[in-house]
Parts: structure tokens; sequence; C-alpha cells
């Protein structure tokens, strides 16, 4: 069981952040990154878990 780190996981909501905010643009309010991924200890199976507050 391999456990990813927060930090590789933090990139990548950063990237997907960034690629909802260029599509979604001024209706994207905020992005909560949440879950095992943004604690640390996510495998290699843990899904990325994403709020999205959207007006």
């Amino acid at each position: 069981m391999k456990i990813h780190s927060a930090t590789k996981n933090l990139s990548l909501a950063q990237s997907v952040k960034d690629d909802l905010r260029a599509e979604l643009r001024d209706s994207l309010i905020s992005v909560i990154f949440y879950g095992s991924r943004a604690k640390g200890n996510a495998k290699n199976d843990s899904d990325l878990d994403l709020f999205l507050l959207m007006n």
C-alpha cells in the first residue's frame, strides 16, 4: 500500500483548480480540497475530493 505525499496531492489539486477556473471563470467562487489526499494518507486508488462553491 503506497501512501501519496500531501505536497504531490496539493499540486494535483492546484492544477485541477486552475483548469476549473479557466473553464468556469467568474462562476467559480472557491475550491476546497479535503479528504485522504488532503491529509496526506491517500492510497493508490483514493479519489481527489474537491468541493466547488459556485455562483
